[in-house]
C-alpha cells in the first residue's frame, strides 16, 4: 500500500472505528475520494469489493461531481472537529439514482494545515420521501401561484409566515393579497415576464393581523406549451431582523468587515459594509469581497507590524483597539485607520481570520497636529512675551 495511504489511514483509524458499527454507509475516502475503508453496508450500497482496492473513488458515484468539492470547501471553512451535517445528495449507483443525507467529517494532517481525508455517513432516502421532507421541513416558505386560481399549493412554513393556522385558510388567494404595495408585486411580475425569474427581491408583506414584514423573494415563471404564462413559483423567507441589521450595518458611520486566511495565506475578505468599501475606494462591497486586503497596506512590513500587535494583544486576551493603521484608498492615497480589530480561531487555537472595524482619521489627525502646532506656537509667544513683561518690571 501506498505509505501516503497508510498514514492517513493511521490518522483517521480511530474516528473511523468509532462510527463503523453503525447500521449505515460508513467510509473513509482520501482527499482525491479514493476508499480507504468501509464498512458492510457501504459496501452493498455502492457494490464495492469485499476488501478496499484503493481504486474504486466514490467522486465517480455523485451524480453532479461539483458537490463533493462544495462539501470539502465547506469543511475547510468549519471548525476542526466539526461535522458538515445533513447534506442531500444524489447518487448514480449502476443505472439506479439513489439519494443519501450524508454526514462528513474532515481529517486533518498532523500539522493542521490540510484536509487529508473525509470521513462519510451515508442515510438513504427514497425519491418521493427527498422532496417530501424538503417541502415540509425547509425553514423557507415554498408556493405556487396560477394566475387564474390564486394559490395552488404552499408548504407548513409559507401558511406559518403569513399567520394562517392550515393551508386551506390560505389557498386560492391571489400574490397582491400577501404583498404590502402593488408596485413591488408589478415589478417583481415585470421582471419575470422579461428575464423568466427574479432571485431575492426584497418587499414589504402583510400577515393575516395586518402586521408586516420583511420578505425576499425568489421566483420562476411557469408556462405552458404554446408558451402562456399560466403561474409563478418559487420561495420566501422572512428577514426582517436581517433587514434591519443590513440597514444598521449600512448606515454606521465605521467601516465593518471579516476576513478568512485561506491555505495559501491570503487574507480574503468574505464580509463588509459600505462604508468599508468606500474607505477603499469601491462603490459597493461586492467590487472588494474576495480580494486579498494585504494590497492595500503601504507594505509588507506595514502589515506584519499590524499583525504581530493583534496577535499579542491576543495572547493577552484582549482585541486590538485603538490602533493607527496606514493604509491606501481605491486612489492610490495614503490614509490613517483607527482600527479595532479581534483574531478569529478554530477550536485547535489556529489564526483562521479577523473580524473588525475602522474609521478614517486622517483629517482628524491631520487638524489635531496642526492645531498642536498651533498651541506650542502660541505657548513660545506667550512664553516670550511673559519674560519680556518681567524684564521690564525689574527695570
Amino acid at each position: 500500500m501506498d505509505t501516503a495511504l497508510q498514514k492517513i489511514m493511521e490518522l483517521a483509524e480511530q474516528e473511523y472505528r468509532q462510527c463503523a458499527g453503525l447500521p449505515f454507509a460508513v467510509y473513509l475516502a482520501s482527499r482525491e475520494g479514493v476508499f480507504l475503508k468501509y464498512n458492510a453496508e457501504a459496501q452493498a450500497f455502492f457494490g464495492l469489493p469485499a476488501e478496499p482496492d484503493h481504486q474504486a473513488r466514490v467522486a465517480d458515484f455523485y451524480n453532479h461531481p461539483a458537490d463533493r468539492e462544495d462539501s470539502l470547501n465547506r469543511l475547510r471553512r468549519l471548525p476542526k472537529g466539526e461535522w458538515l451535517k445533513n447534506t442531500t445528495i444524489d447518487l448514480k449507483v449502476g443505472d439506479k439514482m439513489r439519494y443519501v443525507r450524508d454526514y462528513t467529517k474532515a481529517i486533518w494532517s498532523e500539522d493542521g494545515q490540510e484536509v487529508v481525508a473525509l470521513l462519510c455517513l451515508m442515510a438513504p432516502i427514497n425519491k418521493a420521501s427527498r422532496y417530501h421532507r424538503l417541502f415540509n421541513d425547509l425553514p423557507v416558505g415554498i408556493f405556487s401561484f396560477r394566475r387564474d386560481s390564486g394559490l395552488a399549493n404552499a408548504n407548513p412554513r409559507f401558511v406559518e409566515m403569513y399567520g394562517y393556522e392550515a393551508l386551506e385558510d390560505v389557498l386560492f388567494k391571489n400574490p397582491a393579497d400577501f404583498v404590502k404595495y402593488p408596485e413591488d408585486l408589478e415589478e417583481m411580475e415585470r421582471r419575470i415576464w422579461e428575464k423568466g425569474s427574479v432571485s431575492n427581491e426584497y418587499q414589504e408583506h402583510l400577515r393575516k393581523d395586518g402586521s408586516e414584514f420583511t420578505a425576499a423573494v425568489s421566483a420562476r415563471g411557469v408556462w405552458d406549451g404554446d408558451g402562456n404564462w399560466v403561474g409563478t413559483e418559487g420561495i420566501v423567507e422572512d428577514v426582517t431582523m436581517e433587514s434591519i441589521y443590513f440597514r444598521l450595518v449600512n448606515d454606521v458611520p465605521i467601516g465593518l468587515y471579516k476576513v478568512r486566511i485561506n491555505e495559501k495565506g491570503e487574507h480574503i475578505l468574505l464580509h463588509c459594509n459600505q462604508h468599508f468599501a468606500n474607505n477603499r475606494g469601491v462603490e459597493s462591497p461586492e467590487g472588494i469581497i474576495g480580494r486579498d486586503l494585504r494590497e492595500w497596506h503601504t507594505s509588507p512590513e506595514a502589515f506584519q507590524a499590524f499583525h504581530e500587535a493583534l496577535v499579542r494583544k491576543d495572547s493577552e486576551g484582549q482585541s486590538l483597539v485603538d490602533y493607527i493603521l496606514p493604509a491606501y484608498n481605491g486612489k492610490g492615497e495614503l490614509r490613517r485607520f483607527e482600527v479595532h480589530v479581534k483574531l478569529l480561531k478554530d477550536a485547535a487555537g489556529n489564526i483562521i481570520g479577523r473580524v473588525g472595524a475602522e474609521r478614517d482619521v486622517t483629517d482628524y489627525l491631520d487638524t489635531k497636529q496642526q492645531l498642536d502646532e498651533l498651541t506650542t506656537d502660541i505657548g513660545k509667544v506667550l512664553h516670550s512675551y511673559s519674560s519680556t513683561l518681567i524684564h521690564v518690571k525689574h527695570t
